[in-house]
Order: structure tokens, then C-alpha cells, then sequence
């Protein structure tokens, strides 16, 4: 059998190599090397090799045998600092690459591996200096424009960072990484609706990318279009069905739409995949408080509060959860620990302030209240509470004066100006009331109270019918909800109701006998004594008899269980949708991973081994994918949110370059 030439053995390693056949490319190298050991072309491409099996060690020998028979051989110094990168050891790598520029100074992919070292030191204005020489040149460099943008991010050049992911699609439009970090530069500047458009191209050259999956769902929820933001996060559960950042995102879009058993049931899958799972526990809780189920939400807290025992945040949360429980000795404690954390907490001064009130201690609530205002001047919610307190200690002047004080700043608060109809309820100015309840109503049809409260002033203007009306529109949108807190209010717009029609229908009934006395004495003389008849009230019912007392029996309304569901308030968690929330870790970019430098070697005719970074578009998953996010917060695509916001999406961060 003829035996093969160096060129011919080089020439099947090359092909084996680019085949993905490691040992085989191995084995015919070191047949060259049995026959010409001083080949220093042949060390480099098989320290390259051994870096493609993962033998990093071998691989350096072979970098350095090949600089000790060439010691001015630039891609060996290059490979070598790429090896020593992965190794981590920034320092030899650094060295390595400023040894292989000051014998190959123009080459870009050298000042590009030089800049990626100095970003994962975390020195950022030395990367970004690097990857520019780089740009420069070498305009057509890709992964260039890439890493210079994620770059200009952690330095909070956001502007810069778009400019410069656009000048890499205009050389080359098709590449997913680009499209998918413009997205996430852009819904950092608040551009939600240009996001979603580099979502959207990301996945049309990438279809089924879960990460730019999820961060379209994130900025199609924070465009407040919850349905199609549902969509978006359940195709990434059907491609990742134990993914608990997409059961939290899921979640978060169900309580968006006001389905809060399916958005309870999806937080709580996400924390039997990952029990630790911050942000889901924190939503699911945001959630059972909205609808005041504060003895579930309690549990959940309490697991926050022991998932981050330091976090001043999760134990206020459990203190106002204790608040709402009347355990007011639990909710001081914490919040005093609280405040001697982060003395400048302003919720928890002022909720310490309202538990000084409730529990008869008026003049600790208003030393709090000082605190309150002299650690933020321009608070203006703090006349909210102090309104609060001059009423409940009998000072209604004082109350309307603090409340006025708050509307000059925010006349259109609707909060305030309901809490002004109250107070001039109470001051028997019920016409005035009625106008600021109206007012409300116009803002808010859905304002339960101030059905209520406008049925009350209605009755005392000695205006039933209008009571009766305002409470049955109460009923209609009421009826509608399906959460717990919404039957709660429906079962006290019932009661206020039957109360109105037993206080109404009777005087009818009266009025109506007199009426037809009147009509016969006036016709035909004395009425003949009428035999007496059950009151309608007590034969048909208090309801049906205030109906029958006004409306035509077509007419009667139907109240509906279970029709369009509101939209409940959930709390954001300040996340990194990184886009979180729909999300926990910071959100960022997915970074390029580095690859073996282009031209590993010039082989006899100077024909390249391999492609220049043959595998830089391969994306790789950002760490923490699968577990926890942060978002009724959603999550930012794969990292696990800051809260990537009870009631917060989890965002996609900072992948590795």
C-alpha cells in the first residue's frame, strides 16, 4: 500500500477535522509528526484539534511546541490565548493576545479575542476599545458588531448599542443574535413596539428560539396585549414543558386577563419544578392578596421571606400580609426591623404609622408620619393617610383640607376624590357626594364602592329609584367576576340592595292603595272595603318586589356569572424582559461565544483549515434557562429575573460571548 505524503495526511486531517472526526484528524497528525516532527504548522493545527476534543492542557503544549520551533508565529500565540481564555486564565490569555498583535497587528480576529478577554474581566471600555480596532478592520467581522453592542449595554450606552446592532444587520440581515439583542436594547429605551419587530425577525430566521419566544411575549404583555403574550409563552412550554420561567410568564398573562385560578395553578407549577423560584412565589403571592386571600398569601410569603431572609422587601410584604391578618404585633416587629435596615423605607413607615392608628396609638402615628415626610418632602399619598386619621379622630375639617391638598396636586385621583365623597357623606352633604360618586363612576364604571356609596346618598336625597338603579348596574358588572374579592363585593351590593328595595317597595305599596281610594270615591263614591292581600314583598320576594314596583316584566336585568374578566393589578418586580416580565437576573443580550480564531494555519499551498469562526452563530443558552426567573412579573428569556414583580415576566439576559 502505498504510503501518503505529509500534503496528503494533512489533507485527510483537514477534511476529518471539518467533518467533526476529532480522533481521526488526531491520528493522521500524528502520523505527520512521526515523520516530521518540526513542523511547526503541524503543532498548531493539532493543539487545535485537541481544543475541539476539549483537552485544553494538550492543547496549549502543542500552541507553545509550535512558538518554540517559530517564535514569531502569530496564530500560535492567537490559539493560545484562546485556549488560556477558556481555561480561565485571563492573564495568560491577555498576554498571549498582545504578543500574537504586536507581530500581527492588522488582524481583527486577534484584537476581537483580545477584546473579549477584557470583557469577561469585566473591563468594558478596554473591550470596547478593542472590538472598534477590530471593526475598523474588518467591516465584514460579525460577531464584531455583536460583542461591541453588548459591550456599549453594561456601560449603559444604549443608543450606541443600537446604532451599532443595525450597522451588523446592514452586512448581515439574517443573523438571529443581532436581531434578538437590538430587541432587548430597544425595549430598554422603551421602544416595545420596534422590539417585538426584532423578536419577530429573530424567530423568522431562527423558528422555535424559546428565548426570543419568551421576550416577545414579555413586550406583547407590556404592550398590554396579555393574549397574545399567552400565546408567545405557551409555545415555549410546548417546546420546554419543565421550563419554570414560561409557567411563571404564563402565569403572569393569565392574571393579566383575569383568569386567576389558571394564573394561581401555573405560578404553582413553576414552584414544583423549582421550589426555590423567588419571582414565582413573589407573584402568586401579589396574586392571593388582590384577591385578599391573605391567609393562603401568608404561606407564600413566608416561604420569600425564608428563600431571602435578607431582603427588607420580602419581609415588608409579609408584615402588610400580617396587616391585612389584624396581627398588627407581627407586622410591627418586622417593619421596625425593617426601617432599621432601610431607615428611608418609606411603605414601612408608612404602614407603621397606620398600625400606630388602628391600634389606639395616635401620637406614635404621627411621629411616623413626620419621618415619612421628612425622608420625601413631595410625597403627596402622605395626605391620603393623614386625611384617613383626622377623620377617624373626628377632625373632618382637617380631613377635607388634607384631601384637597392631595387633589391640587392629583386632581384626577380617583382614590382621593372618592375618599372626598365619603367625607362629604359623612357631613350629611349627600347631593355633593352623589356628584363626586358620579364623577368617579365615569372614570371607573367598575368601582364597586362607589356604587355603593352613591346608592347611600341617593337614599338620603329620599331618591330610591336611582338607588335601586345604581345598585342593579353594580350587579351587572359585578356578577361578571369570578374572583374571590369580586363575589365579596357582590354579596355587600345584595345586602345594600334588598336593604333599599325593603326601605322602597312598602311605601309604594301605600302610595298605590291611597291612589286607587282617591280614583274610586272620585267615580263611583266609597270604595268597598278591600279584602286584604299578601304584600307583594313577603309573596314574591324583596328583590322581585321592588322590580315589580318599576319595571315591565321583559325588563327585568340579569346579572351574569362568570362573562368578561377584569383585569387584576399586579405588582411588577423590577426585573432583567432583562424585558421581567412578563422576569429576576439582570436582562441583557446573548452574547457570542467564542470560537477557535479564524485561519488557524497556513498549510504548504497556505490554504486555511477551517472557516473563519466556523461555529459563531451558534447560539448558547444563557446560565440559569429552565430555572428560576424573575415577572406577576414575567421573565426576559433565559436568565432568571432580578423579578424578570409579584405579578412580573422574566427577561432574557446576558448570554456568554
Amino acid at each position: 500500500m502505498k504510503t501518503m505524503s505529509v500534503q496528503e495526511s494533512m489533507d485527510r486531517a483537514r477534511t476529518s477535522f471539518r467533518m467533526g472526526d476529532y480522533a481521526q484528524a488526531e491520528a493522521l497528525v500524528l502520523g505527520v509528526l512521526e515523520k516530521k516532527k518540526r513542523l511547526p504548522e503541524v503543532h498548531n493545527f493539532l493543539g487545535t484539534v485537541y481544543g475541539r476534543m476539549g483537552d485544553q492542557a494538550r492543547a496549549v503544549r502543542q500552541f507553545k511546541k509550535a512558538i518554540q520551533l517559530r517564535p514569531k508565529y502569530a496564530e500560535a500565540y492567537n490559539n493560545l490565548g484562546v485556549t488560556l481564555k477558556n481555561m480561565q486564565r485571563s492573564g495568560g490569555a491577555e498576554a498571549a493576545f498582545r504578543k500574537a498583535l504586536s507581530l500581527a497587528p492588522g488582524r481583527a480576529n486577534i484584537h476581537y479575542n483580545l477584546g473579549n478577554v477584557f470583557k469577561a474581566a469585566g473591563k468594558d471600555s478596554e473591550a470596547v476599545e478593542e472590538f472598534l480596532r477590530a471593526q475598523e478592520l474588518d467591516p465584514t467581522f460579525v460577531p464584531t458588531y455583536n460583542n461591541l453592542g453588548t459591550s456599549y449595554e453594561r456601560l449603559d450606552r444604549l443608543p450606541e448599542a443600537v446604532a451599532v446592532y443595525r450597522k451588523g444587520l446592514a452586512a448581515d440581515f439574517n443573523q438571529p443574535t443581532l436581531h434578538y439583542n437590538l430587541g432587548v436594547a430597544l425595549k430598554k429605551t422603551g421602544l416595545l413596539a420596534e422590539a417585538q419587530g426584532e423578536f419577530t425577525q429573530a424567530l423568522r430566521v431562527r423558528p422555535g428560539w424559546t428565548e426570543a419566544l419568551n421576550n416577545l411575549g414579555v413586550v406583547l404583555q407590556l404592550q398590554g396585549r396579555a393574549q397574545e403574550a399567552l400565546r408567545a409563552f405557551l409555545q415555549v412550554l410546548r417546546a420546554q414543558p419543565d421550563n419554570a420561567q414560561a409557567f411563571n410568564n404564563v402565569g403572569v398573562a393569565y392574571a393579566q386577563l383575569g383568569r386567576a385560578a389558571e394564573a394561581t395553578q401555573a405560578y404553582r407549577e413553576a414552584l414544583r419544578l423549582d421550589p426555590a423560584y423567588y419571582q414565582a412565589v413573589a407573584n402568586l403571592a401579589a396574586l392571593l392578596e388582590s384577591e385578599k386571600r391573605y391567609g393562603e398569601a401568608l404561606e407564600e410569603l413566608e416561604r420569600l421571606t425564608a428563600l431571602d431572609p435578607g431582603n427588607p422587601q420580602a419581609r415588608f410584604r409579609l408584615a402588610a400580609c400580617y396587616f391585612a391578618l389584624d396581627r398588627f404585633d407581627e407586622a410591627r416587629k418586622l417593619l421596625e426591623q425593617v426601617v432599621k435596615e432601610v431607615p428611608r423605607h418609606l411603605e414601612a413607615l408608612r404602614l407603621l404609622a397606620r398600625i400606630a392608628r388602628k391600634t389606639g396609638r395616635p401620637g406614635e402615628a404621627k411621629k411616623y408620619y413626620a419621618r415619612l415626610v421628612e425622608a420625601d418632602p413631595g410625597r403627596d399619598d402622605v395626605h391620603l393617610d393623614l386625611a384617613e386619621a383626622a377623620r377617624e379622630g373626628g377632625d373632618l375639617e382637617g380631613a377635607e383640607q388634607e384631601l384637597r391638598a392631595f387633589l391640587v396636586r392629583h386632581p384626577e385621583d380617583l382614590t382621593a376624590r372618592f375618599q372626598l365623597g365619603e367625607l362629604h357623606q359623612q357631613r350629611g352633604r349627600f347631593k355633593h357626594a352623589a356628584e363626586i360618586f358620579k364623577g368617579v363612576l365615569e372614570k371607573d364604571p367598575r368601582h364597586a364602592e362607589a356604587h355603593r356609596s352613591l346608592a347611600r346618598s341617593y337614599r338620603k336625597l329620599g331618591e330610591p329609584e336611582k338607588a335601586i338603579a345604581v345598585l342593579e348596574q353594580a350587579m351587572a358588572v359585578e356578577g361578571s367576576r369570578e374572583e374571590a374579592a369580586g363575589l365579596d363585593s357582590l354579596r355587600d351590593t345584595l345586602d345594600l340592595y334588598e336593604d333599599t328595595v325593603a326601605e322602597y317597595a312598602p311605601s309604594h305599596r301605600r302610595e298605590w292603595d291611597s291612589n286607587l281610594r282617591r280614583l274610586a270615591a272620585s267615580s263611583r263614591g266609597p270604595a268597598p272595603e278591600e279584602e286584604e292581600k299578601p304584600d307583594e314583598a313577603e309573596e314574591f320576594g324583596l328583590a322581585e318586589a321592588g322590580r315589580l314596583a318599576r319595571l315591565p316584566e321583559d325588563e327585568v336585568p340579569i346579572i351574569q356569572i362568570g362573562g368578561q374578566e377584569p383585569v387584576l393589578s399586579v405588582r411588577e418586580e423590577e426585573e432583567r424582559l432583562d424585558l421581567s416580565a412578563l422576569e429576576e437576573a439582570p436582562a441583557g443580550s446573548v452574547e457570542l461565544r467564542d470560537e477557535t480564531p479564524p485561519s488557524l494555519m497556513n498549510l504548504l499551498e497556505g490554504q486555511r483549515l477551517y472557516e473563519e469562526n466556523p461555529n459563531w452563530k451558534d447560539f448558547q443558552l444563557p446560565p440559569g434557562m429552565g430555572a428560576a426567573a424573575a415577572g406577576g412579573q414575567p421573565s426576559f428569556g433565559g436568565v432568571p429575573p432580578s423579578v424578570r414583580p409579584g405579578g412580573q415576566p422574566a427577561a432574557a439576559g446576558l448570554g456568554a460571548m
